[in-house]
Parts: structure tokens; sequence; C-alpha cells
């Protein structure tokens, strides 16, 4: 095994960066966010691997499961990545504990991969995208933080400039409902200033989850919107002015943002 090199190219660089955007990620979903090759990817994970800056994770129950490897940073990457960027002390805490994460957790990482990159698609040089391990330096979000944060470049006469965007997995009707209290909460607070709030995206994982998040947020009077989607609808939208996105004011309409 190789040591690491005291220098690393800009490509090994940016590699970094984005493992401590999404914490973990497989080759093909960084090869698709990243617009290149997944040989090209494999081959630059490798050298990182080697260099004991990234970790490999694959269990034999990937390979029933149709699932690819994931990687992470190592404690020696994160040591690494602070020569080049500025890291929170909470983010890179909890990143010492990539090792023990569960299952559940890493295909949370991954989804996340997902959406941003379907975001960067939909929507292209539209957005300045921050993930939870960005947005951790900040203490005017609600907490926990939503998994995305997009903030219009240029703004949009009649469009919303900055939104939260949660994903919801879990079907129990106890936890939507606290989520979306959470940001109802937020907005009370005043925590966030004298701005507009920003428009709430709910990504659910179910059709279920998402009659469920609507039927909480149906009769809320709300100084901010709630919009509903599922992953699904989400993903498999082709352009910017797709209607995906469900409103519970106007349950009938899709809308585009």
């Amino acid at each position: 095994m190789s040591t690491h090199r005291k220098h690393l190219n800009p490509n090994q660089v940016q590699l970094l960066k984005l493992l401590y955007k999404f914490r973990f990620v497989s080759s093909d979903l960084l090869a698709k966010y990243r617009d290149v090759t997944r040989t090209g990817i494999n081959h630059s994970l490798t050298i990182l691997v080697d260099q004991i800056l990234v970790d490999r994770r694959y269990d034999k129950s990937y390979k029933i499961q149709g699932k690819s490897a994931v990687y992470c940073l190592t404690p020696v990457g994160l040591r690494m990545l602070m020569d080049y960027m500025p890291l929170n002390d909470n983010v890179v805490h909890a990143m010492y504990k990539n090792k023990t994460v569960s299952e559940g957790f890493i295909d949370e990482c991954l989804r996340v991969v997902e959406v941003c990159t379907a975001l960067n698609s939909l929507y292209p040089d539209t957005f300045s995208i921050f993930t939870r391990s960005e947005l951790a330096q900040f203490d005017y979000f609600p907490e926990p933080k939503p998994f995305l944060y997009l903030s219009r470049k240029k703004p949009l006469k009649g469009k919303q400039n900055d939104y939260m965007l949660d994903i919801i997995a879990d079907n129990r009707k106890f936890i939507i409902k606290k989520r979306i209290q959470t940001y109802i909460n937020h907005h009370d607070s005043g925590n966030w200033g004298d701005e507009e709030y920003p428009t709430i995206l709910l990504l659910c994982a179910t059709p279920r989850i998402e009659e469920n998040a609507l039927k909480f947020t149906e009769s809320l009077l709300e100084d901010f919107d709630f919009y509903t989607s599922t992953i699904k609808r989400f993903l498999e939208s082709d352009n910017r002015d797709s209607a995906i996105w469900s409103d519970a004011v106007e349950m009938d309409e899709l809308v585009s943002f």
C-alpha cells in the first residue's frame, strides 16, 4: 500500500470535496453528477483509496441487492482536505464515524447525490445547491437541517429564490408531521430574519407519504409555501417546466418552479 502524496492534483481535490459535500457516494452516481465516465471516476477513486484518503465500503450482500460499492472520506482524507478548504468541526467529528453508520443512512446520502444530479440537469446553472455538511456552519437553519438548500444564482421575477428541500422516506405519520412542524416552528421563531422565508419542498419516497404530507399541510395558514412530490415523479421529469409539485391548497393541479 502506497503512502499518500503531499500534494493532490485538482481532480483529486475536487473528489475529496464532493465526498465532504455528500459524505457517501458510489462511482456511478459520482460519474453522473460530474458528467464524466465511470471508468475515469473508478480510476481516480482507486488511487485515493490506495493513498488511504478514501475508504471503500462493500459488503457481500451488496451483490445480491444489486448495489455498488460506496466511498467516503477517511480521517487521513479529512486532514488532507483541511489544507484545501475550511471544514466544520461537527461535520468532521461525524465523518470520523463513517465506518459504523447504518446502511439506511448510506442509502439516504446516495439519494441526496441522485437528487442533486437531477436538479443540476433540470435547472442547469440556475441554483447554488448546498448539502447538510455545507450548511453546518450556519445557525439560522432549522434543526435538523434540510437535506438541501437551493438559492437562485439570479433572482427571477415571479419565482421564489430560495428553497429548503427535504426527503421523507419514513411513512410513519408522526414522523412526517414532526418534520413539517419543525419548519413551522422555525419560521415562527424569527431565526431566519427579515428576509422572505424559503419555500419548502418535500420529496416523498412513496405516494402514500406524499398523501399524508399534503393532509398535514392542507389546513396550514402560513406565510410560506409547502410543495410535495414523489422521488419517482421528480427523477422522471425531463425539463424545468415539468409540473411535478403538489400544493395542498390546489391538490388537483401540479405546478413547476
